[in-house]
């Protein structure tokens, strides 16, 4: 049915906290600067690097510090599978809803396809009308919830799913979508449980599995989360963006050669998704397999030019390669394109004071800082 299809494809609304440098490394960086500044020898007291700035040993890279390996940006992974799962389901169903005459079923198509172009509003306004005419349909309220899901109004989609689920509590677009609601509300254990649900009414579907691997991302539960995600991709092994997802949650477990391949197989998937060669190149420069990293990396800014995380892959890439004013060039890139990235500060802020310019590197540091701070980062270097 129609309104199942639009809540199988809803984004899963929870807040996203972009995995950011740890505490530690900026102190580091702030010592190069320092020293830098007082003439001191920066770069053989941190250990980054252990000749004079764009030199390594024989055979070697110069060892990129930990903070800059640039752990897996979840959010972009679940942003892409919101709309990777809503473009092949509304293909796969087609059926009209019985209940509804055909002008209603015309208008629920309608407001499906509205949703899931991302014009919310203008769906909100078609499920309305339809639900006007024919007040207290399941299918129909299922779907005007997740538009309002999508536009934040949270609660209100909670009330009415409520009234769906006491009517239908086998109804599962109503689970699903309650547990993406309760996701917006900071709720995450009771959207768990709602999720659950979602995947005991529908078994074949991967949504659910694939809403409990984000949530538990989110929690700090990984090893949990690449269950699900590994469930999501037993049903459906040809979506690209499960894959991306898994590739997310393999490196934030180190398991950066099983997420290499999970990238490499959403890049075989979907060979025009900037994310996939993204992905790629943090598992690569994770390795130390810098040039391969450089090579995917340039492929993601070819497709999607504005993407800061890309410019700051290369950075760390370049840098790995002895090339510290190209760093320099990629890192400051990004932080043209996202003044706020902590990557892109922290990265320039290095390469500033590894090349002897502390003036400039303290200024890109306590910029970082002041991210830090504002984000609340844990010493982990994970935004709270």
């Amino acid at each position: 049915m129609r309104a199942c299809v639009l809540s199988k494809a809803i984004l899963l609304s929870v807040r996203t906290s972009m995995p950011v440098p740890s505490v530690s490394s900026l102190q580091s960086s702030w010592r190069i600067a320092l020293s830098s500044a007082i003439g001191g020898p920066a770069a053989g007291r941190t250990g980054i690097l252990t000749k004079e700035p764009g030199s390594a040993p024989p055979g070697r890279a110069p060892r990129l510090p930990p903070s800059l390996k640039l752990p897996a940006t979840r959010g972009l992974a679940v942003n892409q599978n919101a709309m990777a799962l809503s473009g092949g389901i509304l293909a796969a169903f087609s059926s009209e809803v019985p209940s509804l005459g055909r002008r209603d079923n015309d208008a629920l198509g309608e407001a499906c396809e509205l949703y899931a172009g991302g014009r919310h509003a203008e769906a909100l306004v078609k499920f309305d009308s339809v639900l006007s005419r024919n007040a207290g349909d399941p299918n129909v309220s299922s779907g005007r919830a997740a538009a309002l899901v999508a536009m934040g109004r949270c609660l209100e989609a909670i009330d009415a799913l409520d009234c769906v689920i006491a009517a239908s509590p086998g109804h599962y677009c109503a689970r699903l979508n309650r547990g993406c609601a309760l996701c917006c509300l900071d709720r995450p254990l009771e959207a768990l449980r709602e999720f659950g649900v979602a995947a005991g009414l529908a078994p074949r579907e991967p949504a659910p599995h694939v809403n409990t691997a984000t949530v538990l991302a989110e929690l700090g539960r990984a090893s949990e989360a690449i269950v699900s995600l590994d469930r999501a991709a037993a049903l459906d092994p040809t979506s690209a963006a499960i894959h991306l997802d898994r590739g997310g949650v393999l490196l934030r477990l180190d398991r950066h050669g099983d997420a290499l391949e999970a990238y490499a197989r959403a890049a075989s998937l979907d060979a025009g998704n900037p994310h996939a060669h993204l992905g790629r190149g943090r598992a690569l420069n994770h390795l130390e397999r810098h040039d391969a990293a450089l090579e995917c990396l340039d492929l993601s800014v070819g497709l999607l030019p504005g993407s800061a995380s890309a410019h700051c892959g290369r950075g760390v890439a370049l840098f790995g390669l002895g090339d510290l004013e190209g760093a320099l060039a990629a890192f400051e890139r990004a932080a043209s394109l996202d003044a706020g990235n902590v990557n892109a500060l922290l990265g320039r802020g290095h390469m500033l004071a590894v090349l002897g310019r502390p003036v400039d590197a303290l200024d890109s540091l306590e910029r970082a800082e002041r991210q830090i701070t504002t984000r609340k980062v844990p010493a982990s270097g994970v935004a709270a």
